[in-house]
């Protein structure tokens, strides 16, 4: 299956024009719907929050759908909500590209996937779709390092999705002010991808880039990066 998929809806489905007058209900006329995000809960018990953005479907209009193609597997979905975020940088990568990032050497190939790569176990912890993984062409051999567009810190934190190789000195995502690395942050040894939250409050004011490198060939030499969030609100 590619990364992008339809479903048509079928044409009994029926759409209220006018909530108080039945008469006036109408089949909506659809050919299929782009399925633009996707997720499954990945065998795991109990509930978690999932965050997505949906800036490249910005007015347009929508459909929520929920399926399950198991018979003996069910589909639970609560609270849904749409949500504006504060002003700020966010790289989700779900339109499919690197969307201003530069990259060197070859680990990250030409755009992020969204799928676990050649025998690489599947990658829990996705926000969305794509996802940043350096495991190029099945391998850890590869090596390179993405650059984000420049940006002014302005909040007290920057927070993302990290995981791969434990190795902050070789396989990591940092931030990076005044020409140096400031922070790092590594995976652990696992294709599953964690949360984490830095506090940038010392740099205020100061122009930076996140990068993500992977300096390693080694066993566990690739990382994985995702959903990187840098509001300006404090707050949010």
């Amino acid at each position: 299956m590619g990364s992008i998929f339809y479903y048509a809806i079928p044409r009994q489905l029926k759409y209220i024009l006018d909530a108080f007058n039945e008469s006036e209900l109408k089949p909506l006329e659809i050919g299929g719907w782009r399925v633009v995000r996707a997720l499954h809960g990945g065998g795991e018990e109990g509930w978690r929050p999932v965050r997505w953005s949906l800036d490249p479907w910005r007015n347009r209009q929508a459909v929520w759908m929920a399926a399950s193609r198991d018979a003996g597997k069910a589909v639970r979905i609560d609270h849904i909500a749409q949500v504006f975020r504060p002003a700020g940088y966010y790289w989700n990568f779900e339109d499919g590209t690197y969307n201003g990032w530069s990259a060197s050497g070859t680990a990250f190939g030409a755009t992020p996937v969204y799928r676990a790569i050649g025998g690489q176990s599947f990658v829990e912890g996705v926000e969305g779709n794509y996802f940043v993984d350096s495991y190029f062409n099945g391998s850890d051999t590869a090596q390179g390092r993405l650059l984000s567009p420049e940006f002014t810190v302005e909040s007290d934190r920057i927070e993302f999705l990290i995981g791969g190789g434990d190795d902050p000195a070789r396989t990591y995502a940092g931030l990076f002010v005044d020409g140096s690395t400031v922070l790092r942050a590594a995976g652990k040894r696992s294709e599953k991808m964690n949360r984490v939250v830095w506090e940038v409050r010392r740099w205020k004011g100061k122009k930076a880039r996140i990068e993500i490198v992977d300096a390693s060939s080694d066993p566990w030499g690739h990382v994985l990066a995702d959903d990187f969030r840098i509001a300006v609100n404090s707050h949010e």
